[in-house]
């Protein structure tokens, strides 16, 4: 994925990738970047799980809710990482829109 040579490439710097600092510009050109693929990506899962799949738009929201409250869980209660949640959850709030 697109996504996944992003964050590679984010990581091979040596810069941080957590959002929530400053940036410079080469970190914030590699948000950017993961922002707009986030998007794309998040939307065609959406579309994915209510067309292709005709799950339709409640039952996509459904499933995209509870995964998401699944990485709130693991955020709170594990050591889970939590730049690797915030991207996953990004991704999977596109479909909400």
């Amino acid at each position: 994925s697109i996504l996944l040579v992003i964050f590679a490439l984010w990581k091979f710097t040596g810069m941080h990738m957590n959002v929530a600092g400053a940036m410079n510009r080469t970190q914030e050109l590699f948000y950017w970047a993961a922002i707009l693929v986030s998007n794309t990506l998040g939307t065609a899962l959406g579309d994915y799980f209510a067309d292709t799949l005709e799950l339709g738009f409640a039952m996509t929201a459904g499933i995209t809710g509870g995964i998401l409250a699944i990485c709130a869980l693991l955020a709170l209660f594990t050591k889970v990482n939590h730049v690797f949640l915030f991207w996953f959850a990004f991704v999977l709030t596109r479909p909400f829109g």
